[in-house]
């Protein structure tokens, strides 16, 4: 139905400027049957565009797991192919003229991904010190 209308919204507007050259028809009657034409097209792409099945997924929060100090942090998200990604930031104290005093938390260059939420809340407390080997079920 798409391509249908395209190739009629071309032939009206097209046919409008060939009148026009002829003289058969004056500009306005002209302008309004292109408008006409070029709306066909606009309207077209409407059914063209290919429906998304569902909406991307957007990597989630799934867990924030913090250092001891609360200097690190920990952020296990849920990737959109299901498996959860661990991104370490720290926590950093800034100084600008234009804002003044302020933290904010700068990513680490490590990042690790696993299959499974509890393995990647394990990666992501021992790699900020939180929890102790007990926590985690290791006897010694």
């Amino acid at each position: 139905m798409g391509w249908g209308m395209i190739i009629l919204g071309l032939l009206v507007a097209l046919a409008a400027s060939a009148l026009l050259l002829m003289g058969l028809i004056e500009s306005g009657v002209a302008v309004a049957i292109g408008i006409l034409g070029i709306g066909l097209i606009a309207a077209s792409g409407r059914w063209m565009r290919t429906r998304p099945s569902e909406k991307p997924r957007v990597e989630q929060i799934e867990r924030t797991i913090y250092s001891p100090d609360c200097q690190l942090r920990a952020l296990v998200k849920q990737r959109a192919d299901g498996h959860y990604r661990v991104e370490i930031q720290k926590l950093v104290h800034d100084y600008s003229p234009d804002v003044g005093s302020h933290d904010r938390w700068e990513r680490q260059s490590n990042v690790t991904v696993t299959d499974t939420l509890a393995s990647a809340v394990e990666v992501a407390a021992r790699s900020v010190g939180a929890g102790t080997d007990d926590f985690f079920g290791i006897d010694g």
